[in-house]
């Protein structure tokens, strides 16, 4: 490791996150989103009961109350923003390039959805009667996702590809890159493709006008997340279990083994549902929808399990070298 590089993780916090991520990118976000919320609800005084929410030929066709407008704008920004800020805190990327265009898309989703808000609520305090509200128009949310591209792209630019010391921590040894593949199940997660299939729902009822264009937004933010996780790699190299997405970015590694088994999965209604779950410090289970859970530790605690076929087979595969 240079010395160059090493100044750069040293500069990081203990967490492994360039503070960089904070001040140029989570914490402008985050006040993008705060302060659209913030606005809004000091228009509060002004507004009629109900406010304009949708438009078709320049006549409104939807009205919700303030609280409804700025839960289903704002809802969806502050899932993007959770979103990124776990990918960026506990990530792990295979490249510098998937990692700037990761950050910059969902950089750019969040902050025009959070610019939309008020937007969308203005037009409602020039008038007593909200169906009488003018249409905002096209141009205002171009502008808005205009900023949303800029700011996107400086957030991309503004998170480097460096190793963090979290990731340093994690990466093979040559010796353990050198390590033959011992087994590999590819596999598609039931939970996935249900994630995909509510947001194309979602996305094609906003688009017949039988929904509000939010949830279609919603609906794209869902289906892109099961998009990314319908398909999974799970592989077995030298005592390692690598668990990666097929289709999106990131991974999940988990070196030196000590102890595998597998048994039957926990229910997908559980607490936490599908997903990512972080039962305790050094616990992670991925819950993808399988009948069987393999479940490995390593040599300094942490655990992890992931639902998936053949995960007996797996483990098996795992013992015969503990």
């Amino acid at each position: 490791m240079t010395t160059n590089t090493q100044d750069r993780i040293d500069a990081r916090t203990r967490s492994g996150v360039d503070m960089r991520v904070w001040w140029m990118v989570l914490l402008p976000i985050a006040g993008a989103l705060i302060g659209a919320v913030a606005i809004t609800a000091l228009w509060a005084p002004r507004l009629p009961a109900e406010i304009a929410n949708q438009w078709a030929a320049g006549q409104v066709t939807t009205v919700r109350s303030l609280i409804a407008t700025i839960a289903i704008v704002a809802g969806p920004a502050a899932v993007g923003w959770t979103v990124l800020a776990g990918y960026l805190v506990f990530g792990e990327t295979r490249s510098a390039w998937t990692r700037r265009t990761t950050t910059g898309a969902i950089s750019a989703i969040t902050v025009t959805v959070s610019l939309a808000l008020p937007i969308i609520v203005a037009p409602s305090l020039t008038v007593v009667d909200p169906w009488l509200a003018a249409d905002p128009g096209i141009l205002p949310f171009l502008v808005a996702a205009g900023v949303g591209l800029a700011v996107g792209i400086s957030s991309g630019i503004a998170v480097r590809g460096d190793v963090t010391p979290s990731e340093a921590a994690s990466r093979p040894t040559r010796q353990e890159e050198d390590a033959p593949t011992r087994w590999e199940r590819r596999f598609v997660s039931p939970a996935a493709l249900a994630l995909l299939a509510s947001g194309i729902v979602l996305v094609v009822l906003a688009a017949t006008g039988l929904l509000w264009w939010g949830a279609g937004i919603a609906g794209g933010v869902i289906g892109l997340v099961g998009l990314c996780a319908t398909r999974w790699r799970v592989t077995i190299v030298g005592d390692a279990v690598v668990s990666t997405p097929v289709m999106g970015p990131g991974r999940i590694r988990i070196d030196r083994v000590t102890r595998a088994h597998a048994e039957t999965a926990r229910s997908p209604l559980g607490p936490l549902g599908w997903g990512v779950r972080l039962d305790a410090p050094g616990r992670v289970a991925l819950a993808l929808g399988a009948a069987s859970s393999l479940h490995v530790s390593d040599d300094v605690g942490r655990s992890f399990e992931i639902a998936m076929p053949d995960a007996d087979r797996a483990a098996a595969i795992l013992n015969e070298s503990l």
